[in-house]
């Protein structure tokens, strides 16, 4: 039975926090999708999605602990967006379109022409892709729980981890093998939400033995 390790800078009553309020799909395995945080804005729907006009298309949402309190998180965070720091084979382009200090984070990324998957991949119109995504920020004792979604606004299905790395290239650090700009972020990936995975086409395209596409080998290819 797989069980939720505990990160060795979280109290095991921010840990009992994590599991009340993170439960949704835990170290893979889908479940219940992730609570929002009262504090959130942003213009982030109630789930801390940033909503889509597109009435198909892939979205994956992720609960993360952090051992540095939530303004060092967004700092690096948005540090990352403004620096447009990228690091797919094909880099696309974030862009800050809202933030309130220590409670959320909104954005946006376009996939680089000759980036896969692209629109013309699903039989769809125009060169790249557009996500918006949300981070929201909740102390817990001296750390941080970021819950993060990230959501394509065109057409889509299989995104083969694309929403997953939207955000997870904005906080990942040097184990990973990310740069970091400000600080050197220590985590720990708690769960995936039910939405990283997209129908059982997609499931089967998954690097990942769960299925997810949620997968941190697929953020620099």
């Amino acid at each position: 039975m797989l069980k939720l390790s505990r990160p060795p800078f979280l109290s095991a009553a921010a840990l009992l926090l994590l599991v009340v309020v993170g439960f949704v799909t835990l170290l893979g395995k889908p479940g219940r999708q992730l609570t929002p945080h009262p504090a959130a804005s942003c213009g982030l729907s109630p789930d801390f999605c940033p909503g889509s006009p597109a009435p198909q298309h892939a979205r994956c949402s992720i609960a993360v602990a952090f051992e540095q309190p939530c303004e060092v998180v967004q700092e690096e965070v948005e540090a990352r967006i403004a620096r447009n720091a990228d690091r797919k084979s094909h880099p696309g382009a974030y862009a800050l379109l809202a933030s309130a200090p220590a409670a959320c984070t909104k954005g946006s990324r376009h996939t680089a022409v000759g980036a896969h998957p692209s629109p013309a991949d699903v039989g769809m119109a125009g060169e790249y892709f557009t996500d918006f995504f949300g981070l929201t920020y909740q102390g817990v004792g001296g750390g941080c729980r970021v819950a993060a979604c990230s959501e394509s606004q065109g057409m889509s299905l299989c995104d083969f981890s694309t929403n997953f790395c939207n955000v997870f290239n904005l906080f990942c650090n040097s184990t990973d093998g990310c740069t970091s700009l400000v600080t050197s972020l220590k985590y720990e990936l708690v769960a995936t939400g039910e939405d990283c995975f997209h129908t059982a086409v997609c499931t089967q395209l998954s690097s990942l033995e769960s299925g997810a596409e949620a997968d941190p080998a697929q953020c620099a290819r």
